[in-house]
C-alpha cells in the first residue's frame, strides 16, 4: 500500500533527521520533506471519515503506528494543526485498543466486522493508543492501553471449536503461539506481541503516573523460556512457527530471531529477576549461534542491552536438551547435543499452512510432518530455501505428485480443517501429578490425510534423543499420480558431499566430519538426486521412497540421525531397533527396555493394550514398570483402562487404581491435561520388600487368589480409605483393631488402621494375616459406590406443601462433576391439617437414581416411603425408604427461621456389583438435623441453611471374590448452605453454594413450577 509505505519512508526519515553524526540531522530540507510528504498523506485519504481500501492492517495498524513515531521523534516541529489533524485520523482509525474494525471506514477493508483484538493485533492496537496519549498528554488513553496489553498475557486452555478467527489467538500454558485461530506463528505474531510490550516496559519503567506491572504479564516470560529456547535453532526461529512469513524476500530463520532477540531485549531489560538470567542465557545462545553483529541492532538501546549480554562472563549461554511437544499447535522439537529435528504436522485443531497476500502460495506440504533436520553447526539450512525448493517435495511428508494450485488446501477455517484427531503424542517427562517436566524420549503421532482427502497414512516419530525414528503405515491413495515420502529436500551450501552407501545417505561436511544421514531400516529402494532449485542456482539434495501410483497399505521407517560421524553412523546397529507393528491400527517399537507404541485405535501390542486410542511409552527395568500416556486427540475425558502383562502392584500415580486378573494388572485412570503417568513394582519384588515391622506407606502388600487391586495414596479426597495392615499413614494417628476373620474364625489382629480425618467410606478385608489383600482399587470403587447409594436425598418434602409441582435441579460438584434432579408429583388435602400425594423423581450424580413414592403431612409432621433403583452400567441395586420428619417456619418481621428433625431408613433389597460383588441385605438409619435462616428483603429471600447429618446403622458386609468385607460408611457429615431464592408466580427460581467437612464444594441451581 502507498500510502503506509510513505509513512515509513517518512519515519525513516526522520529518525536520521534526530540522529547525530546521520547525513540528515537536522537538515532544513528533510524537515520541510517530512512536513510536506505528511500533508499529502492526510490529504490523500488518511483523514477522519476516510476509506479502509484492501487491507485493514494498514489503516489501523501499520500506518498510525509509525505516523504515532514520525510525531514523537519529530516534536514541535511538525505544525499543530497538522500534528492534531493527523491524530485525530488515527483515533478515527483506530480508536479502541480492544477493538478492530470500528471506523466507519473499516466496512471498505478486507475485514469489514468489529471484533476483538488478539495476540500481536492486541499489542500493535494497544501501541496505537499509548502513542497517541503519550502525544495529547491524554492519561485515561495511556491507561486503557496498559490495561488493554495485559490481556495478551492470558494464556489460552485449549482449542475452541470455532469460526471466531481471534477467540483461539495468543499463547498456551504449553509454550504454543496460535494467531488467526489455528496457525502456529511464535516467530512473527508473537514477536510483534513481544516487541509492544518491551515498548511499554521500556517507556513506562521510570513512570511516576504509570505502573507496568501485571501478573498476566509473567505468563510471557514463562510462556518464552518454555518455547523458544527449543524453537530457536543455530540462531534461527524454526520455520514451523513462522506463518507465511518465510516466503518473505531477504528475510530467512536468521533474519526473524534477529527480530525477535531485538523484539524480547527490551522485555527483558525490565523481567523480574527469576526470569531475566534465563532470558539473557538464551539470547546469549542466540547471538553467539548466528554471529551477530552489534551494527546490525535496530537502535542504541537495543544495541547496550545486546552487548552487555555478550561481554558478561556471568552469563552462560543457555543449554536446551530432549524433546519439547506443542500439543496446541502441532509441533514437537527434539535437542542433542548433536543435533536438532522439529516436526510440524496440522490436524483438526491448526491449519496445514497459511497463505495470504500473495505470500506463501506453495506452501502446501508444510504442515503435512514435515522434518527440520538440523546439525549443530550451519546456521545458513533454511537461509536461501523457501523461494527454490520444490514444494512438492517437503521433507517427512507423503504426498501425490498431482498438481496443487496456489494457496490451495490450507485448512485454516473449522470448516475446512482436517477430519482428523489423533495427531500428538507422548514423552516420559509427565510428572505425578500430569504436569510437564523435562524429557528426552517420545512417540509423536499424525493421522494423515491430504487437503483432498485422497491420500491417507498413518506416520509416528520414536523420539531417541539424538536420534529419531520415522515410521509410516497404511499408506493409501485414489490420486492419479505417484505418491512420494521425501526423506530429505536439503541445500548443498557448496562444502557438504551427498554420499549414498546401501541403506544409507550421508550428508557430510568436510571441515567437521558431521554428517546429516538416514538409515532405512525396512527393503525401501531409496532414491537420490542432486539438482538446482528455482533460481537455477542454489542446489538441492533429494532423498525419497516412491510407493507408486495409488499405493495401498504402503509403509516405510528410517532414522534421522543428525550429527552423527560416518563411521558412527556405520556402526550403529538397526537390531536395536525393533519394529513390532507397522500398520492402521498401532505403530509399535521396542528399543531396550522401553516400548513405544501409537494406538491409532483401541487393542493390543505385545504384553499391552488399551481401551482407548492412545499415545504410550512402557518402560520396565529391574521389576519396575514405569507408564506414560498421553491423549493426542486432547479429547477424551472418559476413564481409560491400560493393561499389562505380568503381576505389579501400584507405587506412585494420581488417582490410579489397579487389579490382578490371572497373569495381567490393569490399571484405570483418568487423564490430568491430556497425559497421565504412573509406576508400579513386580509382586514378587513389592512382597520381598514387606515385613512384618516396616511397611512402606507408599506401598502395596501382595495376594493370593486371581484377583488383586491397589489404589495411589495421591487418591482425591472423595475416594474412600481402607483400613488394612499395609498401608501407615505418618500424618494420622494409628491404632489397633480386631477384627473376625470369616473364612477360617481366628481372630487376627490387622494393624495400623488409617483414621480417616474425612471420615469417608472404608473397607476392611475380614481375611486371615496371611490372606489380606491389597484390594483398593476395590475399596474405592465400591465404597464410593456406597456413599452414592446411601447418600439419600430428601428434598423432595419441600414440595408436600403444592397441589402439582416439577423441580428441576443442576448442580456442580468440585469431586462429582455436573449432577442433576427431577422431581414430579402431587398432593391432595383431606382436611385442614393433613395432604396425602405421590411423586417420581430421577437424580444423577456418579450413578443414576430413580424412585417412586407416596407421601403424607399432617400438621408439621411429613413422612414419605419411597422405592429407589440405583445403578449405572455395572452395578444396580434396589431400595425402600421410609423418612418421618419435623419441620416448623416461624417468622419474625423480614426474618424467617425453618429447622428440621429427620429420621430416613433405607433397607437394601437386592443388588448386583461389578466383579461379582455382592452386599448382604442391610438397613441403614441416618439422622438429619437442619435449620434454614431467610432473610426476605425486595421479594428476594437470601439464606443460610446448615445441616447435620449422622449414620446410626453398622458396617455393610461384601462378598467379593470369595471373601468378605466390611464397608464402613462415615459416621457424620457437616454441610453449610447460602444461597438466593426469588418467586415470580408460579415460579421459584434458587442458587446456592454449599461445602462440607470432607471438602467439596457444590454450586446449584434450582428451579420450581407449582400448578
Amino acid at each position: 500500500m502507498k500510502i503506509r509505505a510513505t509513512v515509513n519512508t517518512i519515519r525513516d526519515l526522520a529518525v536520521n533527521y534526530n540522529r547525530l553524526g546521520s547525513t540528515f540531522y537536522q537538515d532544513q530540507d528533510a524537515k520541510q520533506l517530512i512536513i510536506s510528504s505528511l500533508e499529502k498523506i492526510h490529504s490523500g485519504g488518511y483523514q477522519e471519515g476516510g476509506k479502509e481500501y484492501g487491507n485493514w492492517w494498514n489503516w489501523e495498524i501499520g500506518i498510525p503506528k509509525s505516523l504515532n513515531e514520525v510525531l514523537i521523534l519529530m516534536g514541535d516541529e511538525v505544525p499543530d494543526d497538522l500534528k492534531q489533524k493527523l491524530i485525530r485520523a488515527t483515533a478515527y482509525f483506530q480508536p479502541d485498543p480492544m477493538y478492530s474494525g470500528v471506523s466507519e471506514g473499516a466496512k471498505y477493508s478486507t475485514s469489514k466486522n468489529v471484533r476483538v483484538s488478539t495476540g500481536g493485533n492486541r499489542t500493535d492496537t494497544s501501541t496505537v493508543s499509548l502513542g497517541r496519549g503519550l502525544l495529547t498528554r491524554d492519561e485515561g488513553e495511556v491507561k486503557r492501553a496498559i490495561e488493554a496489553i495485559y490481556d495478551v498475557g492470558e494464556l489460552q486452555n485449549g482449542i475452541r471449536d470455532t469460526n471466531d478467527a481471534t477467540l483461539n489467538d495468543g499463547f498456551y500454558h504449553d509454550g504454543s503461539f496460535i494467531q488467526h485461530s489455528s496457525v502456529a506463528y511464535s516467530g512473527t505474531y508473537a514477536s510483534v506481541l513481544i516487541e509492544g510490550l518491551g515498548l511499554f516496559a521500556y517507556m513506562l519503567k521510570d513512570s511516576p503516573s504509570f505502573q507496568f506491572s501485571d501478573p498476566k504479564i509473567d505468563n510471557i516470560y514463562e510462556s518464552i523460556l518454555n518455547g523458544y529456547k527449543w524453537l530457536l535453532v543455530n540462531g534461527g526461529m524454526n520455520d514451523s512457527v513462522n506463518g507465511r512469513a518465510i516466503t518473505r524476500a531477504k528475510s530467512s530463520d536468521v533474519t526473524r530471531a534477529q527480530s525477535f532477540i531485538n523484539s524480547i531485549s527490551l522485555f527483558m531489560d525490565g523481567a523480574p529477576e527469576k526470569y531475566k538470567s534465563d532470558l539473557q542465557g538464551l539470547i546469549k545462545r542466540t547471538l553467539l549461534e548466528q554471529n551477530y553483529e552489534l551494527k546490525d541492532a535496530p537502535n542504541d538501546t537495543v544495541r547496550n542491552i545486546l552487548r552487555n549480554i555478550l561481554e558478561d562472563d556471568n552469563i552462560k549461554p543457555m543449554q536446551t536438551v530432549g524433546v519439547k511437544r506443542f500439543p496446541f499447535m502441532d509441533r514437537v522439537v527434539q535437542k542433542s547435543d548433536k543435533g536438532t529435528v522439529v516436526i510440524a504436522m496440522h490436524s483438526n485443531r491448526t491449519a496445514a499452512y497459511e497463505s495470504m497476500n500473495g505470500e506463501n502460495l506453495q506452501g502446501w506440504y508444510t504442515g503435512d510432518g514435515m522434518t527440520y533436520v538440523y546439525d549443530n553447526q550451519s546456521t545458513d539450512s533454511y537461509t536461501n530455501y523457501w523461494h527454490n525448493v520444490d514444494p512438492y517435495m517437503i521433507p517427512g511428508t507423503t504426498e501425490s505428485r498431482d498438481a496443487r494450485k496456489n494457496s490451495s488446501g490450507q485448512r485454516r477455517y473449522l470448516k475446512d480443517r482436517s477430519s482428523k484427531t489423533f495427531v500428538g503424542g507422548v514423552d516420559n517427562g509427565i510428572k505425578i501429578d500430569g504436569s510437564q517436566g523435562n524429557a528426552d524420549k517420545a512417540i509423536i503421532a499424525m493421522d494423515f490425510t491430504s487437503y483432498n482427502d485422497k491420500t491417507t497414512a498413518k506416520k509416528s516419530w520414536v523420539m531417541l534423543g539424538d536420534m529419531v525414528l520415522a515410521l509410516g503405515s497404511n499408506i493409501t491413495s485414489e490420486d492419479q499420480e505417484e505418491v512420494i515420502t521425501t526423506i530429505d529436500n536439503r541445500v548443498l551450501n557448496g562444502q557438504q558431499t551427498l554420499t549414498q552407501s546401501g541403506d544409507t545417505v550421508y550428508f557430510t561436511d568436510p571441515a567437521t566430519l558431521q554428517t546429516i544421514s538416514y538409515k532405512v531400516l525396512d527393503n525401501a529402494e531409496i532414491k537420490t538426486l542432486i539438482e538446482k532449485g528455482q533460481d537455477n542456482s542454489t542446489e538441492f539434495a533429494k532423498i525419497w521412497v516412491n510407493h507408486g501410483k495409488k499405493p495401498k497399505d504402503a509403509s516405510y521407517a528410517y532414522l534421522i540421525m543428525p550429527g552423527y560421524t560416518a563411521d558412527e553412523v556405520n556402526r550403529f546397529d538397526k537390531a536395536t531397533i525393533q519394529i513390532l507393528k507397522q500398520n492402521a491400527q498401532q505403530d509399535a517399537v521396542k528399543v531396550g527396555n522401553s516400548l513405544f507404541v501409537n494406538f491409532f485405535e483401541a487393542g493390543e501390542v505385545g504384553n499391552l493394550s488399551v481401551d482407548k486410542p492412545l499415545s504410550v511409552i512402557k518402560i520396565e527395568e529391574n521389576g519396575r514398570l514405569d507408564i506414560y500416556a498421553a491423549d493426542p486427540t486432547l479429547l477424551i475425558e472418559d476413564e481409560i483402562n491400560l493393561s499389562v502383562l505380568g503381576k505389579y502392584l501400584l507405587k506412585e500415580g494420581n488417582n490410579v487404581t489397579s487389579i490382578i486378573l490371572d497373569d495381567k494388572t490393569k490399571f484405570t485412570f483418568k487423564l490430568d491435561d491430556h497425559q497421565k503417568y504412573f509406576s508400579a513394582v513386580e509382586e514378587s519384588q513389592e512382597t520381598s520388600e514387606i515385613t512384618q515391622e516396616t511397611i512402606n506407606s507408599n506401598n502395596t502388600d501382595d495376594s493370593p487368589g486371581n484377583s488383586t487391586a491397589s489404589t495411589s495414596q495421591e487418591n482425591s479426597e472423595d475416594s474412600s480409605t481402607v483400613a488394612t495392615n499395609n498401608i501407615v499413614d505418618t500424618n494420622v494417628e494409628t491404632s489397633e483393631n480386631v477384627v473376625e476373620d470369616t473364612s477360617n474364625n481366628n481372630e487376627v489382629a490387622v494393624e495400623g488402621v488409617q483414621e480417616s480425618d474425612s471420615e469417608e467410606e472404608q473397607l476392611i478385608d475380614q481375611t486371615s494375616s496371611e490372606q489380606i489383600a491389597f484390594s483398593q482399587m476395590y475399596l474405592d470403587k465400591y465404597a464410593k459406590m456406597l456413599k452414592n447409594m446411601t447418600d439419600v436425598d430428601i428434598s423432595i418434602i419441600d414440595n408436600f406443601n403444592y397441589d402439582h409441582y416439577f423441580t428441576a435441579t443442576l448442580s456442580e460438584s468440585n469431586k462429582h462433576g455436573l449432577g442433576g434432579r427431577f422431581q414430579t408429583g402431587f398432593n391432595q388435602s383431606l382436611n385442614n391439617h393433613t395432604k396425602i400425594g405421590a411423586f417420581a423423581e430421577y437424580r444423577y450424580n456418579d450413578i443414576n437414581q430413580l424412585g417412586l413414592g407416596a407421601n403424607a403431612r399432617w400438621y408439621d409432621f411429613s413422612s414419605f416411603i419411597r422405592y429407589r433403583h440405583v445403578f449405572d452400567r455395572s452395578a444396580h441395586a434396589d431400595y425402600l425408604d421410609l423418612y418421618l420428619g419435623y419441620d416448623k417456619t416461624f417468622t419474625f418481621n423480614q426474618l424467617s427461621i425453618q429447622p428440621r428433625v429427620g429420621v430416613l431408613g433405607s433397607y437394601l433389597l437386592d443388588n448386583k456389583l461389578p466383579d461379582n460383588g455382592k452386599l448382604d441385605n442391610h438397613f441403614a438409619v441416618q439422622t438429619q438435623l437442619s435449620s434454614k435462616f431467610n432473610y426476605h428483603i425486595g421479594g428476594v429471600a437470601l439464606y443460610v441453611e446448615p445441616t447435620w447429618k449422622v449414620n446410626l446403622d453398622d458396617s455393610y458386609h461384601l462378598k467379593l471374590n470369595g471373601k468378605e468385607y466390611e464397608l464402613n460408611r462415615s459416621r457424620q457429615e457437616w454441610i453449610g448452605k447460602i444461597g438466593v431464592t426469588k418467586n415470580i408466580g408460579n415460579y421459584t427460581f434458587d442458587f446456592s453454594v454449599q461445602t462440607n467437612n470432607h471438602q467439596e464444594r457444590k454450586m446449584i441451581a434450582t428451579f420450581n413450577y407449582q400448578f
